[in-house]
């Protein structure tokens, strides 16, 4: 199956907005094999019961009851629910309302060039005392902007005084970005994109101006970028569906499959069809 969320929570009625909040309480009564899932928005995932598995392009990941998971918008993971019952509670929030609370309390972020998509902190107990107080907020129809968004902050201040502050202020520092409207554009749009030219014009820019501008914040040229999302994106299909290789590179958007090998290659110092038959 895929899927993107928080679209499809939408979609399927379990999802709350208030303002550049949205919350929702998802639960899975049943096994689910490697969906493939966009992440369309920040998300915080709190898992209350059960645990699921994240593929992803740099490793896989075990998320267990009691663990905080978070996934920066644009990322792209294959999703393994294996317990018979799973629950979470998943909060969707803005780059411009993350920046708000890391200005309001002058938290000290460096801008940094890593690129890290995902942060795991398990049991922060401080954490989970806060976080279950939202379950009135998902089972109700009760809602106050103003008292979910001092809960959500509060949410964050229980990690930045944990034993995690440094692992969470260091993924804090991958989304406080000066430009980050362009930044985010660029993440939730590349897939459309099948040059440096499309780009540019897509946000009516100059190319030059345009490549100027996307090496200042994410610290490698267009091309580069989208050449490794896009083949980021092939590895972990090769490697945890069962799509063959031309399939992968047209999901992929390489319409030239040998020219989709090399740069494959290039990238990860082995074939497709190797990296295919490594992992089947």
């Amino acid at each position: 199956m895929k899927f993107s969320i928080p679209f499809y929570l939408e979609k399927n009625n379990i999802l709350k907005k208030i303002d550049d909040l949205s919350y929702a309480k998802y639960v899975s009564h049943t096994p689910q094999s490697k969906n493939q899932v966009e992440i369309m928005s920040n998300v915080l995932i709190y898992v209350t019961k059960g645990y699921k598995v994240l593929h992803m392009s740099f490793g896989d990941y075990r998320i267990e009851a009691g663990n905080v998971l978070f996934l920066k918008s644009g990322t792209y993971v294959m999703s393994e629910v294996l317990d018979e019952s799973y629950e979470a509670f998943l909060f969707f929030y803005s780059d411009a309302l993350l920046i708000d609370f890391i200005d309001k309390y002058n938290i000290a972020v460096e801008r940094k060039l890593e690129h890290d998509d995902v942060c795991i902190l398990k049991h922060i107990e401080e954490f989970e005392n806060v976080i279950l107080s939202f379950a009135p907020y998902f089972e109700d129809k009760k809602e106050n902007a103003q008292i979910l968004k001092v809960k959500f902050e509060e949410l964050f201040l229980k990690i930045l005084s944990s034993k995690d502050s440094a692992t969470f202020q260091r993924y804090l520092s991958q989304i406080y970005n000066e430009d980050i409207d362009f930044k985010n554009n660029i993440e939730n749009s590349y897939k459309q994109f099948g040059s440096v030219r499309e780009m540019s014009q897509y946000f009516k820019m100059n190319e030059k101006v345009f490549r100027s501008k996307f090496q200042k914040i994410f610290g490698q040229t267009p091309k580069q970028w989208l050449s490794r999302k896009k083949l980021t994106k092939a590895k972990l299909l090769l490697e945890k569906s069962e799509k063959n290789v031309t399939e992968v590179a047209t999901e992929v958007g390489f319409s030239d499959l040998s020219w989709f090998s090399q740069r494959f290659k290039k990238e990860f110092g082995i074939s497709p069809k190797e990296c295919k038959n490594n992992n089947i």
